[in-house]
């Protein structure tokens, strides 16, 4: 799907044991020799489509959806981030669609980058 090195996809819950085509994964990029989880990956395993969005020398987590109606992964994605400029945590709110900003919230601690799992609220 990728020539970048990625781990711990997820995909909309609501497909878990179905047919899905969405996958969203923090991804290595190999291009700049970074060993570390920068980038997030959409992709569209049917069409082939594919997004990434960088985050320069920022470490990611997993990516978690949460839904905005019906269709798959139309929704957000939360996104935990360990900010290399002021060493503290920081959770991220993207469109699911184009992974871009919709909201950013700074922790007032460092965030180490974790384990990961599924929230349910």
């Amino acid at each position: 799907l990728f020539d970048d090195f990625g781990e711990l996809p997820s995909i909309d819950a609501r497909r878990v044991s179905g047919r899905h085509r969405v996958v969203f994964a923090p991804l290595t990029p190999g291009a700049r020799g970074d060993p570390f989880l920068t980038q997030l990956g959409r992709f569209d395993v049917v069409s082939g489509e594919r997004v990434v969005r960088d985050f320069g020398r920022d470490l990611i987590g997993e990516a978690i959806f949460v839904a905005d109606g019906e269709e798959e992964a139309h929704g957000w994605l939360l996104v935990l981030c360990h900010s290399a400029k002021d060493g503290r945590g920081e959770l991220r709110v993207l469109n699911a669609q184009d992974l871009s900003d919709v909201a950013h919230f700074a922790l007032p601690h460092n965030l180490p980058p974790g384990f990961h799992g599924t929230y349910v609220g």
